[in-house]
Order: C-alpha cells, then sequence, then structure tokens
C-alpha cells in the first residue's frame, strides 16, 4: 500500500466538515424573540404542512432559538395561512416576509 493511499483513509482530525456550523453554535447577538406558529401534527408526522415543516427546518438549520405556537385554524391567521412569525410581537403573515427577516438576522 502506497503513502498516499494510507494517509487518505486516515480519518480527519475534526470530525466537523469544513464550513459547517452546528444549529445554536454561534448564538446570535441581540436576536427578537421569536415564535414560529405552525398548523401542528397529526398522522404520526411533526407537522402536517410542508410549508410548516420547511419553516421549522429553515430556523432550526441557521441556529435560531425560536418557539413553537400550535394554531388549529389557518383562518385565525394574519393572511388566513400558516406558517407566520412573531417577531418580539411583530407579524410577520407571510414565509417570503420572515425569510427575508430571518436572512437579516443571520
Amino acid at each position: 500500500m502506497s503513502s498516499w493511499m494510507a494517509a487518505s483513509q486516515k480519518a480527519p482530525k475534526s470530525s466537523q466538515k469544513r464550513g459547517y456550523r452546528a444549529p445554536g453554535e454561534f448564538p446570535l447577538i441581540d436576536q427578537p424573540k421569536l415564535t414560529l406558529v405552525t398548523l401542528g401534527g397529526a398522522f404520526g408526522l411533526q407537522n402536517v404542512s410542508p410549508f410548516c415543516l420547511k419553516a421549522e427546518m429553515l430556523m432550526t438549520q441557521l441556529g435560531l432559538k425560536y418557539d413553537i405556537a400550535v394554531q388549529a385554524d389557518p383562518r385565525k391567521a394574519p393572511k388566513g395561512k400558516l406558517p407566520y412569525l412573531i417577531s418580539d410581537g411583530d407579524k410577520l403573515p407571510d414565509s417570503e416576509l420572515f425569510t427575508m427577516h430571518i436572512d437579516a438576522l443571520t
């Protein structure tokens, strides 16, 4: 076995990938209180709405600290649809709007 082959088979010194940031690894300074309002789970799923799941996944991957509130009736939401984000009391009623807001935070 050649030396380059043996070196390539060795485990890397760090288990983290280059450029990878684990959720919550670098806490944000002055992060507002975030509450994600979603539809909730059913049929053994965490959430029955793919849009709500996408929003949860985005916030988790960015390492944001947030609470989840379940609202069973989407008609009570600001635009009549879920999810929406409450950031320090301000309601961001559309996933496009709160995605831009989250982008500004990170």
